[in-house]
């Protein structure tokens, strides 16, 4: 938030930057162009809500921004060189980092202070069954308003779709066992353990580095 100019003389314009080699740089599309203010919520509010005569305004200005991966990322932010992040199942796959807003107004520009984007945390849901491990693993986005999937809401659970999981079983003895484990639905996977060792806590780790974990019932 910012005190800025009155929307009669013009309109900021906001930018997202990511801090790279100790700079930060504009983020883009792999089309080079930048990502901007339709990525985010800009809201003026004036202070007092309403005119009176000649009496001056205090011209408040908001950004709002759910940190999902925009489409047409650059490949290079994914896993494997030359994806893009087209698809719904890859928005929780906005690369980590320190982050910024640069705003541009009338007759100013100012930065805002740096923020961090880290890993989210999966609902992972756990259970035996006919000797694997079969695991669920959701976001809970409560306050979404960018798109996040074709079907039901976006303010509630929504099964991690970006696998193969990482799936580590840790024993109460022994080493832990790691699967690469496809994904037979979305957020849902399947493993067989090796060992039979009691399982005492399950790891699931998305392609992105998302992660919750569960214990058996």
């Amino acid at each position: 938030m910012w005190i800025g100019e009155d929307p009669l003389s013009g309109t900021p314009r906001a930018r997202l930057e990511r801090e790279v080699g100790g700079a930060f740089v504009p983020v883009t599309r792999r089309s080079g162009r930048e990502v901007t203010d339709l990525d985010f919520l800009v809201v003026w509010t004036p202070q007092p809500l309403r005119r009176v005569g000649a009496e001056p305004l205090t011209n408040y200005w908001t950004i709002e921004w759910q940190a999902l991966d925009v489409f047409g990322a650059p490949g290079a932010t994914m896993p494997t060189p030359g994806e893009g992040l087209d698809v719904l199942a890859d928005r929780a796959g906005l690369p980590l980092g320190r982050y910024r807003f640069h705003v541009e107004g009338t007759g100013y520009t100012l930065d805002s202070a740096p923020f961090e984007v880290v890993a989210g945390t999966l609902g992972v849901g756990a259970r035996s069954e006919g000797g694997d491990v079969v695991v669920d693993a959701s976001f809970e986005p409560r306050e979404g308003w960018r798109l996040l999937r074709m079907e039901g809401n976006v303010n509630r659970r929504l099964p991690a779709e970006a696998g193969p999981f990482t799936v580590v079983l840790e024993h109460g003895a022994g080493a832990p066992e790691t699967f690469t484990a496809p994904l037979a639905a979305p957020g849902n996977a399947r493993v067989t353990p090796a060992s039979s060792e009691p399982i005492t806590r399950v790891v699931v780790r998305d392609r992105f580095g998302n992660e919750g974990s569960a214990t058996l019932p």
